[in-house]
């Protein structure tokens, strides 16, 4: 499918520049600083945004032409990053610019997204939508292997403004191979959707969460590890310099080997075929993900380290990409976009997570923060496994398409 191609092709490039960013962008944060707190709540601002604008790009993405709605995604993301390169290159950057910025950056990533993720199963046909939704997910896995080892190279060897021009820079590459992508607009079918307003069309999308309990649980689920289990990624830096004492390109390894993990997630749950298969996944992933936050947390080899956050990749991206997976194949094209847009909202609550981990950090100390995040991380996660049963039963080949 050459156009599933231009997408992927087009989104693993744009991913490599995202983490590429988050990267130099904790990494100057923590040298500015010297703030575990200010490290995660920098990070946590560039996602606040998808609290209120996913919901605007589920509508958009249901609505309008979901390539341009990249392509301006894509050009707004650019210019951000052109000035925090410029702030910096000039040595005028300060903090709340970076806060500014990445707040700038946020509202565009999630409306980009959520165009991008919807228009996977318009590119393929109906056999091949499971696989086509779990590999489009390596973009990320494989954006968070390449990105922060070039990240890590770059601020040591050239410098933390070169390193921003060229996570700019990259974004160029990505346009041009979006450019033979054919056009993916929302439901022009449906004139009667096209007639709802914008409350109503969101409306739509709650109520149909509502009715699903399959889809409920599967966002409940990603909000526990929203909240424990991925915060841990913004607390890297105050771990690569203050616990293991490995530096910036230590940092960048560090994320790089969560990457590596990561991409092996995504193939294995792209390879599965059954819908149970996938489910079943979801699960083992959602235990695994805060058990293995709780290990890193206590290591100070970094070998051993390294291991275990490729683990800890594995287990996120295995869940993450079940999750995700389940959501696409069981909505329908109508009403895909506004639903995927209130599972962004659920991804959007990862600044409480972040500020709650930065702040305990400031506390009591980043090692025993995080160590009790993947405790209560576990615990919610396996409450929700247990109060929601849908998302364990095997269901017959009819309800698996129905449901």
């Amino acid at each position: 499918y050459h156009s599933y191609v231009y997408l992927w092709s087009s989104s693993s490039i744009s991913i490599i520049s995202f983490f590429l960013m988050v990267i130099a962008r904790g990494w100057l944060v923590l040298e500015m600083t010297d703030s575990a707190f200010l490290v995660t709540a920098t990070q946590a601002a560039s996602m606040l945004p998808q609290l209120f604008t996913s919901l605007i790009g589920g509508f958009l993405a249901d609505r309008f032409n979901r390539k341009k709605i990249i392509i301006f995604a894509e050009l707004f993301n650019m210019s951000t990053l052109l000035a925090l390169s410029v702030l910096v290159i000039t040595d005028v950057v300060q903090v709340w610019q970076i806060f500014v910025l990445s707040f700038m950056g946020g509202i565009t990533f999630s409306i980009g997204f959520l165009a991008r993720t919807s228009s996977v199963p318009n590119l393929v046909e109906r056999n091949d939508i499971t696989s086509a939704v779990a590999l489009f997910t390596t973009v990320f896995s494989a954006g968070q292997l390449i990105g922060p080892a070039i990240a890590g190279i770059l601020i040591e060897s050239l410098g933390m403004g070169i390193t921003f021009l060229s996570s700019a820079l990259v974004l160029i590459v990505a346009l041009l191979v979006l450019v033979p992508l054919k056009t993916i607009s929302g439901n022009t079918s449906d004139t009667g959707a096209r007639r709802l307003s914008f409350i109503q069309s969101v409306a739509e999308g709650f109520s149909y969460v509502k009715k699903s309990n399959l889809v409920l649980g599967l966002m409940v689920l990603g909000l526990g590890a929203t909240l424990f289990g991925f915060p841990f990624m913004s607390i890297l830096p105050v771990f690569a310099r203050d616990v293991l004492d490995v530096g910036a390109n230590g940092l960048g390894w560090l994320a790089a080997m969560q990457g590596v993990g990561a991409l092996i997630g995504s193939i294995i749950v792209a390879s599965m075929r059954s819908h149970y298969q996938v489910k079943l996944l979801t699960v083992v992933g959602s235990l695994g993900l805060p058990v293995f936050v709780l290990l890193f947390a206590l290591s100070s080899a970094y070998a051993l380290s390294l291991a275990l956050v490729l683990i800890l990749g594995f287990f996120f991206q295995v869940f993450m990409t079940s999750n995700f997976t389940q959501v696409q194949i069981i909505v329908p094209d109508s009403i895909r976009g506004r639903v995927l847009s209130i599972r962004m909202i659920i991804f959007g609550v990862g600044p409480i997570g972040m500020i709650a981990l930065g702040t305990a950090a400031e506390i009591i100390g980043a090692v025993d923060a995080t160590a009790a995040m993947g405790v209560i991380g576990f615990v919610f996660l396996s409450i929700t496994i247990a109060l929601f049963p849908t998302l364990r039963k095997t269901e017959s080949k009819q309800n698996q398409i129905t449901s």
